[in-house]
């Protein structure tokens, strides 16, 4: 038997040199996993996207709640306090 081939279950024997044979391998990939990958990105992107909408939201929820209380803690600090006469 030569060098990397194997005796097969048959008798006959397989030629192993031919498993690192990658000329007909492409590096390019082809319609359907470039329409997977595309997917993927999207599918990342969309949930990237509602995860920023969602802080935003949250953030601006914050801020309209602070402008709020600071409003009705300077309406009460103006009724305690009493107005000029």
């Amino acid at each position: 038997m030569a060098e990397g081939q194997v005796k097969g279950g048959g008798g006959g024997e397989i030629d192993l040199s031919l498993i690192n044979d990658t000329r007909a391998v492409s590096t390019k990939p082809d319609k359907p996993t470039k329409a997977e990958i595309e997917a993927e990105e999207g599918d990342i992107r969309n949930a990237l996207l509602r995860q920023l909408l969602h802080q935003r939201g949250t953030y601006a929820l914050g801020i309209f709640l602070l402008v709020v209380i600071w409003l009705i803690g300077i309406f009460l600090l103006l009724a305690c306090e009493g107005f000029p006469q």
